[in-house]
């Protein structure tokens, strides 16, 4: 039965007069890059693609690129997402003019997660009284290494503070 599903699919594609596949992420980061891929499947020539951003409270345009693509030759369009953007609802404009005209739109969600922190100690499991050996790195999400200044706090399973650096 999947196999059926998935003939049908490819044919349903390869008969199609006019397509285009877009993959986007479905969350904005501030002062992170977004990036869209876009693949015109089948069109009567070049075709030119526009990207943006939009803030959907105020309509106001964050970020927008524009591209010219072939039929068959995917291309990965990235817009750069400022550093001072807020919390809010977030929209996809992506449109296609020339060999393929088409309008397309979706809801990006804001996430704020600025750092994620890792922490590795020496050992799996300890006993009581056993020196435990940690490191503590804190990455950006673009994966670049924080090199600021961090507190560490350490608590017993009872939430008693043990240690404080």
């Amino acid at each position: 039965m999947m196999k059926l599903l998935v003939l049908a699919a490819l044919v349903a594609v390869t008969l199609a007069n006019d397509s285009y596949v877009v993959v986007a992420p479905s969350k904005v980061r501030p002062g992170m890059e977004f990036s869209v891929s876009v693949n015109i499947l089948k069109a009567t020539s070049d075709v030119t693609v526009t990207t943006a951003l939009f803030r959907t409270n105020d309509n106001s345009q964050i970020a927008s690129s524009t591209t010219t693509l072939q039929q068959g030759a995917p291309k990965t369009v990235d817009l750069q997402v400022p550093e001072d953007i807020r919390s809010g609802s977030y929209e996809l404009h992506v449109s296609g003019a020339g060999g393929l005209t088409f309008t397309n739109k979706t809801n990006i969600a804001f996430s704020s997660k600025a750092k994620s922190v890792l922490v590795q100690t020496d050992k799996a499991m300890y006993k009581p009284g056993q020196t435990v050996n940690f490191r503590v790195l804190a990455v950006h999400p673009d994966l670049s290494l924080y090199k600021g200044n961090m507190d560490i706090d350490i608590y017993d399973a009872n939430s008693n503070k043990i240690k404080q650096w």
